[in-house]
């Protein structure tokens, strides 16, 4: 995926490991509102369609701005500590020089 819009001119995203999954960040220049919500849904589920098959899910849910964020560097622990999903440290894996 990070390729595939790479191709199409999106810049270099930081790649980070969310402690369940990884995330693909993106700095984007537009206003919180409505307008820019839907077209990061409309992204989303594009995205989705094109690489979710039965081993990776893109995550539709984080268009809206109180959703993109998380802190790196602290433990994930969603739901309870089990050895077929243990909490695990959030950490950035590569990130562009600028």
């Amino acid at each position: 995926m990070r390729e595939f819009l790479g191709a199409r001119g999106w810049p270099a995203s930081i790649l980070a490991d969310s402690g369940n999954g990884y995330h693909l960040l993106y700095r984007v220049d537009l206003l919180n509102d409505e307008t820019s919500k839907d077209l990061l849904q409309r992204v989303l589920e594009t995205l989705h369609h094109k690489f979710s098959d039965d081993r990776v899910s893109i995550d539709r849910t984080t268009f809206n701005a109180s959703r993109i964020s998380k802190i790196y560097g602290s433990m994930a622990r969603k739901g309870s500590d089990m050895a077929e999903r243990p909490h695990r440290l959030t950490s950035i894996r590569e990130a562009p020089d600028r």
